[in-house]
């Protein structure tokens, strides 16, 4: 959400990078890459390996130039390579050149088995693009095996009150990982480490605020048929909290603030966008029937008529009259458009920030704004939901990943001329079990003379399972809907002889 995120800051941010030390929390100044560079000894349960990570560090400092603020993080890496695998994982390295982000003060060696140190001259660093994807990027020659990759790098970027940083890899361990976050002592940050990573309170060091983190054998986590591994990396989140400056102990960007805000972005408009959401609403054929009859009447022509594209950037994309008259939106933008509609037509609403059970969910606990990006609407009637960024789905049916989880409710309230939202902490309920289904229904025979097999076939998709198929009867001509579902439901199964098909 553009105007979630445009979050300014009047605070200016100084500080040194800083850097742990093993085992412990540990707020000394000093960076860790040695003049005189050792072998590092390898843990026993690591040796079927092809590659052992010995330091991962992150420091984190926030710098003021001129009138902006920024932030500089300061990522060293130690590998061990075991064998040949190993050697062609870290022969080249690639940094990610993220946008609106520096990269500088980029250094890299090879230490051998025997002890010879070389360095790689910063003139083979070279610029990459792959995927559309930048990246700086240069080979580490002589590798052999029983050698360490050591590099670092210093990265900038522009201010941000939440940060996060993930210390968990699905390919090889790390035996060491480190983090420090450092501000002025009147800025004060909260941090969390989640999955075993352990994080300090913060601390006052010569009139500097420093948190400090670490974990010990962070083992790989690799990727599972029909599991997800992000919720389980060790991470640390962090965000800004308090600004001591101003004498007033108050929270700042708390979920009641975020509540309120985006309430605010969602259902204000101007003059002109209640003129042309008053003319929209009449195309649609807004049934006087119950709830759920309204909601889908809704959903369907909004969702059929608007053309919805999170990547659109036209500068009125969110705005009503614009999406209207242009037939097209971005995320923002869409969602305004049905709580609009939804109000127009006196259907209660809340507009529900949702957690994603398969990556980093939302946390009641650290309100780290950034995680809240995935948008959907609860009908308190029927208790039951929508998803407006899914073009393809219907009521009550959400993207799979956001039901089942912990979701901040925004429950709209008027005090005096004030119209705002409260943030209520609530579970996604997911449709009922039996409420879903792929089944498939077969009779098998053979004819008089026994030297046919007949088969009949039917399958059943219900609910999520046939989720897949919905776009099916939304997009194509209902004279081809059924013809071509057949189509698919044979390719899938692989069976010609199907012959009822049946999706609800």
């Amino acid at each position: 959400m553009k105007k979630l995120k445009a979050i300014t800051c009047s605070v200016f941010l100084a500080a040194i990078v800083h850097t742990l030390a093993a085992q412990s929390f540990n707020f000394s100044t000093a960076k860790t890459w040695a003049a005189q560079p050792t072998l590092h000894k390898i843990n026993p349960q690591y040796d079927s390996f092809s590659a052992v990570g010995i330091l991962d560090e992150r420091l984190i400092e926030y710098r003021t130039e001129k009138t902006e603020i920024f932030i500089y993080t300061y990522t060293h890496r130690i590998a061990h390579v075991v064998n040949d695998k190993g050697i062609e994982m870290f022969n080249k390295i690639y940094i990610p050149a993220y946008r609106n982000t520096e990269i500088s003060d980029i250094k890299a060696r090879a230490v051998l088995p025997n002890g010879k140190v070389i360095e790689v001259d910063n003139s083979r660093i070279k610029e990459t693009e792959e995927d559309g994807d930048l990246y700086k990027i240069f080979a580490v020659d002589g590798l052999e095996k029983g050698a360490e990759v050591e590099y670092t790098f210093t990265s900038k970027r522009n201010l941000s009150i939440f940060g996060s940083e993930v210390f968990q890899r699905s390919n090889i361990p790390y035996q060491q990982a480190r983090f420090l976050l450092a501000t002025p002592a009147h800025l004060k940050f909260d941090a969390k480490g989640y999955n075993g990573f352990k994080v300090s309170k913060d601390s006052v060091i010569d009139e500097e605020r420093i948190i400090a983190g670490y974990s010990e054998n962070v083992g790989e986590l690799e990727d599972e048929k029909y599991a997800f591994t992000n919720p389980f990396l060790q991470r640390v989140d962090y965000k800004l909290s308090y600004n001591l400056s101003t004498g007033e102990a108050v929270r700042l960007y708390t979920w009641k603030d975020f509540a309120k805000q985006a309430y605010t972005v969602y259902t204000s408009r101007t003059p002109k966008e209640d003129k042309a959401l008053e003319g929209f609403i009449k195309k649609i054929n807004i049934s006087e029937g119950s709830d759920p009859l309204r909601i889908l009447a809704v959903e369907d022509y909004i969702k059929t008529n608007i053309n919805i594209d999170r990547e659109l950037i036209a500068e009125d994309a969110d705005n009503l009259e614009y999406i209207i008259k242009n037939k097209a939106a971005n995320d923002e933008g869409i969602t305004r458009l049905f709580a609009g509609v939804f109000e127009k037509a006196g259907i209660q609403f809340q507009l529900v920030f949702a957690s994603d059970r398969t990556s980093f969910g939302l946390d009641n606990e650290l309100e780290n704004w950034n995680r809240a990006s995935d948008i959907i609407i609860y009908f308190p009637a029927t208790e039951k939901y929508i998803s407006p960024l899914s073009t393809e789905l219907r009521y009550p049916y959400i993207p799979y990943q956001l039901a089942a989880t912990r979701g901040l409710f925004l429950k709209g309230t008027t005090i005096g001329a004030l119209t705002t939202a409260i943030g209520i902490w609530n579970t996604i309920k997911m449709e009922p079990f039996e409420e879903h289904a792929h089944n498939m229904e077969s009779t098998v025979e053979f004819n008089a003379g026994n030297d046919t097999l007949i088969i009949k076939s039917r399958q059943v998709l219900k609910g999520y399972g046939a989720t897949n198929y919905r776009p099916i009867y939304t997009f194509l001509p209902k004279d081809r809907q059924e013809e071509i579902s057949k189509e698919i439901v044979r390719s899938v199964a692989g069976n010609e002889n199907i012959s009822n098909i049946e999706v609800e």
